[in-house]
């Protein structure tokens, strides 16, 4: 990729903790900070027109006046004005949950201890950033999360909901928090997918859901393990970086038929549907394309990965001009047209972010945008463990998580909630027949459900 910032000697900003000659050894680190960050920094971004329409954003920043959004002195509005100036959202809090539980659980998945801190944020935040709920879940993640089982069976309460509703739901909620499965393991493309498509299943159990995260991850872990062995100039010998992206995504497609196809919860024909669109979102050439603030499809996933993929080929080509960009300004500029388009624009630049980050680094990342975070220190400090006692760390062993069976049936791991239910119903009023008196159901605290 143009060697671009292969000259390591001028490393500028290096995380706090992290020893400037580790990162001169291990250049990746670079690169791994940058999907983390670049996750960070499009969500972030992108709370600016979440949820308007593109009319509604050409009104606000006119191209002629305001081509380029301002960060963070965004114009503020009911919805954007809950969080702190600059701040991240809940995509990142819940990829945030991701690194902790890969932290404390040595690299590995651990679907129980994931559950417990996502269950946790939900009822308090970060309390350590004075946060009293956590803010923004979905309504996948929600119908999931609040289910009385979902501690002890976090992936039959998640099948159960996805199979109560018709299997329709493929919404966004896993795409946005796995960037990080591809920064784990990478040199394990089987250990990769494993690993997203169990921190998927846990919430979103649609298999549209599942081959968005692996590409998505896919990608990422295949530029860190490449960049381990030779230098970002050499990933793909003699090719450009609109190439190199090209032969990324390729692959990446060639992994999400097979797992489409081997699924068995879905029939053939709709699979075939399901792959058709696929492909659709997969080659859009512009943002149009994809009618990202159609109110009825915001947070499809297709779209979300459709409009990361869309960023990444942007960004190569403003790299591969003949007067190319500095990546910094070419990140902040294809995000910028991305989230002019409204919709669901926070997940869907938190997810493009990730995937431009990893591409150019965090070397390569918008200095002001990345000052003008309120917490970068907290979650820097918490990239530097991650990075310490897991990335680098050679005495750490990695296991494939369960659940990520390819040839799973409806029945398989199903618990029917919906008998347990009437069962329990019938047993309370028995009880209530006997005792006579009211019996109370205890509420767990919701915080707000967009």
């Amino acid at each position: 990729m143009d060697g671009r910032i292969n000259n390591i000697d001028n490393i500028k900003n290096t995380i706090q903790d992290i020893d400037i000659d580790v990162l001169k050894r291990n250049r990746y680190i670079d690169n791994l900070i940058g999907v983390l960050w670049g996750n960070a920094l499009g969500d972030a971004y992108g709370l600016s027109t979440e949820f308007l329409s593109k009319d509604k954003v050409d009104i606000l920043y006119p191209m002629d006046e305001e081509p380029v959004i301002p960060f963070p002195d965004f114009k503020p509005n009911r919805h954007n004005t809950r969080w702190q100036k600059g701040d991240w959202t809940d995509d990142t809090d819940q990829m945030i949950l991701i690194l902790r539980m890969f932290i404390e659980n040595k690299g590995n998945v651990d679907a129980k201890l994931f559950g417990e801190k996502l269950r946790e944020w939900v009822g308090s935040g970060f309390k350590e950033l004075g946060d009293i709920a956590g803010m923004g879940l979905g309504q996948t993640v929600g119908s999931v999360v609040f289910h009385e089982d979902f501690l002890e069976n976090p992936f039959s309460v998640s099948k159960w909901v996805w199979i109560n509703s018709n299997k329709a739901m493929a919404a966004n909620g896993a795409l946005m928090r796995t960037s990080i499965a591809g920064c784990v393991n990478f040199n394990n493309t089987q250990g990769v997918l494993a690993n997203t498509i169990a921190l998927c299943k846990m919430t979103h159990y649609d298999i549209r859901c599942i081959i968005s995260c692996t590409t998505a991850t896919y990608i990422i872990s295949t530029v860190l393990s490449r960049l381990c062995n030779v230098g970002i100039d050499e990933i793909v010998p003699g090719t450009s970086v609109a190439q190199t992206v090209e032969l990324l995504i390729m692959d990446a497609k060639r992994v999400a038929k097979e797992l489409l196809f081997a699924c068995k919860m879905v029939d053939k024909e709709k699979l075939t549907q399901y792959w058709d669109e696929y492909e659709k979102y997969m080659s859009a050439t512009e943002f149009v394309d994809l009618d990202l603030s159609n109110q009825s499809s915001i947070g499809y996933t297709y779209k979300c990965l459709g409009a990361a993929i869309l960023c990444m080929r942007k960004l190569a080509a403003r790299l591969s001009k003949d007067e190319p960009e500095q990546p910094d300004v070419a990140f902040r500029l294809v995000l910028n047209e991305l989230i002019r388009e409204g919709g669901d624009a926070d997940t869907n630049a938190a997810v493009a972010g990730s995937l431009l980050g990893v591409l150019i680094g965090y070397n390569n990342l918008p200095k002001d945008m990345l000052d003008a975070t309120p917490h970068r220190a907290w979650f820097e400090k918490q990239m530097a463990v991650l990075i310490k006692e897991i990335t680098l760390n050679p005495d750490i062993v990695y296991h494939t998580p369960p659940f990520v069976d390819p040839e799973e049936t409806d029945s398989d791991h199903f618990i029917d909630y919906t008998s347990l239910r009437e069962e329990k119903k019938k047993q309370e009023a028995k009880l209530k027949q006997d005792q006579d008196q009211d019996h109370h159901h205890h509420h767990h605290r919701r915080c707000t459900i967009m």
